[in-house]
């Protein structure tokens, strides 16, 4: 399926050794979940203009939901919050 398409410009494939993949089996089998949603952010800022087509192509096709965070929000959550409280 090409960017036209898809909406955007953006290239996603499951990786195999993520813990994406390596946990998602597991609570599928271990508990009577019917379904695996993933929400968080990617290693990558997207254009405000594909966001929309990105988070419907990755919710379709990987049951994920993305976190889309500007570099500072970013920074400051890492650094804030998750490395402040979290860790």
């Amino acid at each position: 399926e090409g960017s036209e398409e898809r909406g955007h410009s953006w290239h996603f494939e499951m990786d195999p050794d993520s813990i994406y993949a390596q946990t998602s089996v597991g609570i599928m089998e271990r508990t009577s979940a019917e379904k695996v949603l993933w929400i968080g952010g990617l290693g990558s800022e997207v254009e405000l203009f594909e966001q929309d087509a990105v988070a419907e192509d990755l919710h379709k096709n990987f049951s994920c939901v993305p976190v889309f965070l500007g570099a500072e929000l970013k920074d400051k959550h890492y650094k804030g919050f998750c490395k402040g409280f979290l860790w």
